[in-house]
């Protein structure tokens, strides 16, 4: 049974509740957004968005147009997506958000007073993690090449790493992949779209984050890290399939339902029991209520 997006689950809310949704992931006419900058609010104020539609979460997308996106996954061809993509070529510069594949291996914006929860989840230590069998050895020579060299152009890993032709150019993107999906790599400058993929530049997110994050870093336990992201994700959807957690961040389900487990005890999460169970925060919980 698939998870509930946004089209589908809207329908199953209440009208106060599916109004705030609607509202907060700017999904009228009225609150389409209009210009960069207005994005970069917009991803201050969610905390993860991402750039485009077929997520739970508000998109770059969705927000520009103005109303949800259903396009079976095919962002390319779905109305916005031109004007996403540039914006979120320059969004991260300047420091207030950065750009990944954090979210179901999709691309995903993430402010900056989240960077902390990064800090912690990620893998630097790229070498233990191969040792350990976590990594791959053409992820571990790919991070390596990084780190000797600076950030890099993935035009210029594939073709200094030899994964030129069809077959490596399969291997490379396993490869990279599985840094991203550790987060030991991160986009700092998002590329040219050519020859159908997108050149961009990475650098190991151990070196990218600022010195100042990795000390608030150093404040937080994992657990505790886990439970913010997972609830900075639910704040920014503001409700949610309860299933469909487990598959968003990469995380083992026993891992991912352990830090849902924690935010309803804590009281930090509601949940709304029924054949689909929903997680609900923020706003909408208030809206249930009513």
């Amino acid at each position: 049974m698939a998870v509930l997006l946004k089209p589908a689950l809207l329908e199953r809310l209440p009208g106060p509740v599916q109004a705030t949704v609607i509202a907060c992931h700017r999904l009228t006419a009225k609150r389409r957004l209009l210009n960069k900058e207005q994005a970069r609010k917009f991803v201050h104020e969610r905390g993860i968005v991402t750039l485009f539609a077929g997520t739970e979460l508000p998109s770059i997308q969705e927000a520009l147009v103005g109303t949800p996106i259903t396009n079976k996954g095919n962002e390319r061809f779905g109305p916005g997506f031109g004007i996403a993509w540039i914006w979120g070529k320059d969004m991260p510069e300047g420091g207030q958000c950065a750009y990944g594949s954090f979210f179901r291996e999709k691309a995903t914006l993430v402010a900056r007073r989240l960077w902390p929860v990064l800090g912690v989840l990620g893998t630097f230590d790229y070498h233990r993690a191969h040792k350990s069998g976590r990594l791959s050895v053409p992820a571990c020579r790919m991070a390596a090449y990084i780190e000797e060299h600076g950030p890099t152009r993935s035009d210029v890993l594939r073709s200094t790493l030899g994964y030129e032709n069809r077959a490596g150019s399969m291997k490379f993107q396993r490869a990279r992949r599985e840094l991203e999906r550790l987060w030991t790599i991160i986009t700092v400058k998002h590329g040219e779209h050519i020859g159908g993929a997108d050149v961009n530049t990475w650098e190991l997110t151990a070196r990218w984050m600022p010195d100042e994050v990795k000390e608030e870093a150093r404040q937080l336990t994992r657990p505790e890290a886990e439970a913010r992201f997972v609830l900075a994700g639910v704040e920014s959807a503001l409700v949610v399939e309860e299933r469909g957690i487990s598959r968003w961040f990469g995380w083992t389900a026993a891992c991912t339902a352990k830090a849902v487990d924690r935010l309803l005890r804590s009281g930090r999460l509601y949940r709304i029991e029924g054949e689909r169970p929903l997680l609900v925060a923020g706003t909408a919980r208030q809206a249930w209520e009513t």
